[in-house]
């Protein structure tokens, strides 16, 4: 009896401290409390719910979403971000951003951002047609903290369809931040809206991505209306230094504003190509004050890169010689210890001849080769021996006595 009294106490308290007997939270009365008529009372079970860990905890704030009171559904997207990591809680999150106050809008957006996983991007597509500009630029910002390359579509998606310049200005910074060859056709076309400022990012995000493919696109940015865009094509043409865009930018030379032709000059003197040498001599001969050390500073570079390039040239030759010279000193080496070896094993197998034969060729190739000189003189010597052997009357007897044909045998 003692002990079933205990275990009652003990479920009471667990009960009141909002946890069950058999030890499983139990949110129902703050579920219930989100339906309690003072919305204090209504706030302060949202923010129970935000603590706790019970799956049903989602559903329930999801449904306070339509509460009355601003108060309360701010109160219910900072919990929803506290359950970040339960089912459901980005589309309820999703659900706020229809919410009629603003700083409810902005507040699920910025919960949102901080998951960053592709399922976001629908509700942030959403949002990116808000009436407010604070959302749509906030929607692209929570896009740019998406790591997941399903985001360049998006992002390609939203500057086909937005009407806002801001907008499409963020959109095509982020998309040069982000991309990679797969979105230079965007690109392309934000080359030709209507808006300079775009077209300024979508210059800058070309060469922000720096491929190849991406040179053919910029040439005709150089071009452009706005001076400043032109400008930047000039610059990011050289930065890319691609010998495709020297006839074109030795165009842009004539144009009137002079930053143009400054950065066109200076892009000129980065690819380093000597077919615009004579342009800008053309140039700095007519070049104002103000032009003339752009002028200058590219033609030193470009005849600088022109003797650098002469002297690689000269040392790669010298460096393609040396490799045949190594090369072929190798394989004279090699066929010399083939002969040698073969000339060893004639010698061997008593054939001095052909022996002597292998030995002299290999140092037809290597009159150095102090092994086969010294098999071939073993071998001579040994022949002039053998020669002596088979011919005494050859050779001459020393201290032999002379004959005296005058004088009589006694």
């Amino acid at each position: 009896m003692k002990r079933f009294v205990l275990w009652m106490s003990f479920g009471f308290v667990m009960m009141s401290a909002g946890v069950s007997a058999w030890g499983q939270e139990d949110i129902s009365r703050y579920v219930r409390g989100l339906k309690d008529k003072h919305w204090e009372n209504r706030l302060s079970a949202v923010r129970q719910l935000g603590l706790s860990r019970d799956p049903r905890a989602v559903a329930a704030l999801q449904a306070a979403l339509a509460d009355k009171r601003k108060e309360v559904r701010l109160a219910v997207v900072d919990a929803l971000s506290r359950q970040s990591g339960s089912t459901g809680v980005i589309p309820a999150l999703g659900q706020a951003l229809g919410d009629s106050e603003l700083e409810v809008r902005l507040s699920a957006l910025k919960a949102l951002g901080s998951i960053g996983t592709a399922s976001v991007l629908p509700h942030l597509m959403f949002a990116v047609q808000d009436k407010q500009e604070q959302v749509r630029q906030d929607a692209i910002a929570a896009m740019s903290r998406v790591s997941d390359p399903a985001v360049l579509e998006s992002l390609s998606e939203v500057y086909r369809r937005s009407g806002d310049a801001s907008v499409r200005f963020k959109t095509v910074g982020l998309l040069g931040s982000k991309g990679d060859a797969s979105v230079l056709p965007v690109l392309q076309q934000a080359l030709k809206d209507a808006e300079a400022r775009v077209r300024w990012s979508a210059v800058s995000s070309l060469g922000t991505i720096g491929l190849p493919p991406a040179v053919p696109i910029l040439l005709p940015a150089l071009d452009d209306p706005d001076a400043f865009v032109a400008e930047v094509a000039a610059r990011v043409l050289g930065s890319l230094r691609d010998n495709r865009a020297v006839p074109a930018l030795i165009a842009v030379l004539k144009r009137s504003e002079i930053p143009v032709q400054a950065a066109a000059a200076r892009a000129l003197g980065e690819i380093g190509d000597r077919q615009a040498l004579p342009a800008l001599q053309e140039l700095l001969e007519i070049s104002s004050n103000k032009l003339k050390p752009s002028v200058q500073e590219a033609i030193y570079a470009l005849v600088a890169k022109g003797m650098f390039r002469q002297e690689q040239e000269r040392q790669a030759l010298e460096d393609e010689a040396r490799k045949r010279q190594e090369t072929q000193a190798t394989e004279t080496a090699r066929k010399v210890e083939l002969l040698y070896q073969a000339g060893v094993k004639a010698y061997l197998s008593g054939n001095t001849r052909r022996a002597a034969s292998f030995l002299e060729k290999a140092l037809a190739l290597d009159p150095n080769h102090q092994p086969s000189l010294q098999k071939l003189a073993q071998i001579k010597a040994e022949q002039s021996d053998e020669e002596a052997e088979t011919n005494p009357a050859a050779v001459p007897v020393k201290n032999a006595p002379a004959k005296n044909s005058s004088s009589n045998p006694q």
